[in-house]
C-alpha cells in the first residue's frame, strides 16, 4: 500500500498522435529515474518492439523481466517507463513487494 501513496500526476488535455521525447503521459506514478543507469540498450529495445514499439496497439502482449535477485530487473523496468513515456498515455507502477 506505499505506493498508493506516492503522488501521481495527471496533466490536462493530452492531444492525440505522436509527443515529444521526454513528455509524461496523463497519468504517471513512476519512480524517479536512475542517473546512473547505462547500458541494457539491446534489453530496452526488445521490450520496445515487443510492446508495441510507439505504435497504436489495442492489446499488447504481457511481458515479463525475470532473472536472479539484484541483477537489475527492476532498473531495467524503470528506465524504459521513462526513456519511453512519450509512447504512452498511462504509467502505472506497482511495486512487486506489495
Amino acid at each position: 500500500m506505499r505506493a498508493l501513496d506516492r503522488p501521481v500526476q495527471v496533466t490536462d488535455g493530452v492531444s492525440p498522435g505522436p509527443r515529444f521525447p521526454g513528455t509524461v503521459p496523463r497519468i504517471w506514478n513512476a519512480p524517479p529515474r536512475n542517473p546512473g543507469f547505462t547500458g541494457r540498450s539491446l534489453v530496452l529495445e526488445r521490450m520496445r518492439d515487443q510492446l508495441g514499439g510507439g505504435l497504436a496497439v489495442v492489446l499488447p502482449q504481457p511481458q515479463t523481466l525475470y532473472g536472479l535477485g539484484g541483477v537489475g530487473k527492476t532498473q531495467v523496468a524503470l528506465e524504459y517507463v521513462h526513456r519511453f513515456m512519450a509512447d504512452y498515455d498511462l504509467v502505472w507502477w506497482i511495486s512487486s513487494e506489495q
